[in-house]
């Protein structure tokens, strides 16, 4: 390989790099605020919702997410206790999966694993199918409306 070769190779490689660490950026970013105008001149601003898992990974800090990715996870795990299954969330930008397995075993038809993955940690949890759905139905209820004033969504 010539010495151009190489040079133009080195800066594909670097245009790349900084085109995938721009992504990551944009993803982490926090969306803005929703804005409701009152008046001219009056108007208020909702910041983006928060939310902060904390499954007791590491020593780290728990981990942020928006509301639609929370609302994800939440949705998936009612998904995969209504229908007995495995379901799986992941954020690859962020090194993140989510897998709930609520496929019945012989010895714990009641019992369903939930396996978070955040970097190179790793947590195993037992639940229970009926504890977990409740916690679904918790979230929807506490959030559904705030989130459907806060964006304007329909009903």
């Amino acid at each position: 390989m010539g010495a151009s070769s190489a040079i133009k190779a080195l800066f594909t490689a670097i245009a790349r790099t900084h085109q995938a660490n721009r992504a990551r950026r944009e993803a982490d970013r926090d969306p803005p605020p929703h804005r409701i105008d009152l008046a001219p001149g009056l108007m208020m601003q909702i910041p983006p919702l928060k939310i902060k898992l904390d499954a007791r990974l590491s020593e780290g800090e728990p981990l942020d997410l928006t509301f639609e990715q929370a609302s994800e996870i939440i949705g998936s795990i009612r998904t995969a206790c209504q229908r007995r299954d495995r379901t799986s969330v992941s954020y690859p930008y962020r090194h993140f999966e989510w897998t709930t397995d609520a496929r019945p075993r012989p010895d714990d038809p009641d019992g369903v694993w939930i396996t978070c993955r955040s970097g190179g940690d790793l947590s195993n949890r037992r639940a229970r199918r009926d504890e977990l759905f409740a916690a679904c139905c918790e979230f929807n209820g506490m959030f559904e409306l705030i989130y459907k004033r806060a964006t304007g969504a329909d009903a």
